[in-house]
């Protein structure tokens, strides 16, 4: 699809490859998909369950070692998505990383405030009666979700 075609459809990274970062809870996982859905993205779904101190720290504190990130044959190795969206403190260390090691390259997304501040993620989409606030952060009055009006119509 062409670009102008992209925008037209409202799905304006139609075919770009995308990340979603959970802890595998469902309701994680809606907001995360419901974003991906919007913009199109084909997403591959990352499962973070760290252990140990990695997982006590987080969100604070770093990716769990045995996933490896950004090593050849781990799971969060290149190439880099085009969009890393992740919601859920253990995920946070990760989009951090992220940011770390794709650069440029990737735009991340946090659903949800992270607790670890404004420059953890490009982008962060919290609800309204949160109280971050800042020029990187959204706010909505729902969190967002993949429930369409056309799916809900069926």
């Amino acid at each position: 699809m062409s670009e102008a075609g992209q925008r037209a459809s409202g799905r304006p990274l139609a075919g770009k490859r995308g990340w979603i970062i959970t802890d595998d809870k469902a309701g994680m996982i809606v907001q995360a998909r419901g974003v991906a859905d919007a913009l199109g993205l084909v997403v591959e779904q990352k499962i973070v369950a760290p252990t140990g101190l990695a997982r006590f720290a987080a969100p604070w504190g770093p990716v769990d070692r045995k996933d490896r990130f950004g090593e050849t044959g781990g799971n969060f190795a290149p190439p880099w998505p085009a969009v890393a969206i992740a919601t859920g403190r253990l995920s946070i260390p990760y989009i951090r990383a992220m940011r770390r090691h794709a650069g440029l390259a990737t735009y991340t997304v946090v659903l949800q405030d992270p607790k670890t501040g404004p420059k953890t993620a490009d982008l962060i989409w919290v609800p309204e009666h949160d109280r971050r606030r800042g020029a990187n952060v959204i706010t909505s009055l729902v969190p967002p979700h993949s429930f369409s009006s056309l799916r809900l119509a069926d």
